[in-house]
């Protein structure tokens, strides 16, 4: 058991957990990923790329986190933060796409 001390196993591990949420529905997802993620921001210091498509991000803090090449396709952004908004800045730089559920998709940029 010694590979699972110090941060690389640690992130090794929660990495894992975050694969292992993708393909299982919101409701057996839960809070998971959403933690997972918070302590890997915690972690690492940024979330610079990560793959966290298809997972459903709730409570997952990304205010002012350093997000360079993550995947967020099909993810469920739609109770991350702590009051339920995400900032889109966290993740543009220069440009964004967004497609918000029930509301079609818009393929215009957003200015971050």
């Amino acid at each position: 058991m010694k590979w699972l001390l110090g941060a690389p196993g640690v992130g090794f591990l929660l990495l894992a957990l975050l694969s292992g949420w993708r393909n299982q529905s919101q409701n057996q997802q839960g809070f998971g990923p959403g933690n997972t993620v918070n302590l890997l921001r915690l972690l690492r210091g940024d979330l610079r790329g990560l793959d966290l498509s298809g997972l459903v991000l709730r409570q997952a803090y990304l205010v002012g986190v350093e997000a360079q090449d993550m995947n967020l396709a099909k993810a469920d952004l739609s109770e991350a933060g702590a009051d339920g908004k995400v900032q889109l800045s966290t993740f543009c730089r220069a440009e964004c796409r967004l497609s918000v559920p029930g509301c079609g998709s818009s393929d215009s940029p957003l200015a971050s």
